[in-house]
């Protein structure tokens, strides 16, 4: 009782030490942090837009796919070419390239969402067209075929 601190005073206590290999570092640049991020990220986006590039290609060898096969193909090139504006940004920290950057992974985003947007337009058509055709014709249309 005795050896208590006063009332209000709490006895100090060692502050842990959590990961001793980042406490000793120096605050790094903000720009150096996103050159770092934006490298760790490159690989992924070059390996997307080759495997979308590739893609286009498979797509290129069926008759139907040949209409539509330009769009993964442009999209992969967007990738690649984004991958290499990271490269240019990491090399010389030129602001520009963070511009270009930005514009061509806006434009692989907004052709992914006006892909998005047609694909759902389909699937609600296919639905009620479907819809419609099973509450006309009813599932005897479909008694001629065996599963």
């Amino acid at each position: 009782m005795y050896n208590q601190p006063p009332y209000g005073q709490q006895p100090q206590q060692p502050q842990p030490q959590y990961n001793q290999q980042f406490q000793n570092q120096q605050p790094m640049d903000p720009f150096a942090q996103l050159a770092n991020e934006m490298s760790v990220t490159k690989g992924w986006i070059k390996f997307i837009g080759l495997f979308m590039i590739i893609t286009g290609g498979l797509y290129a060898l069926t008759i139907i796919g040949i209409v539509v096969a330009w769009l993964p193909i442009w999209m992969g090139v967007i990738l690649l070419n984004a991958s290499k504006h990271i490269d240019a940004y990491i090399q010389s920290r030129a602001f520009n390239e963070l511009i270009e950057y930005s514009r061509k992974i806006k434009s692989y985003f907004t052709i992914m969402g006006v892909m998005c947007i047609i694909g759902m337009a389909g699937m609600v058509i296919f639905i009620i067209v479907m819809l419609i055709t099973i509450s006309t014709v009813g599932f005897q249309g479909f008694q001629y075929y065996r599963y």
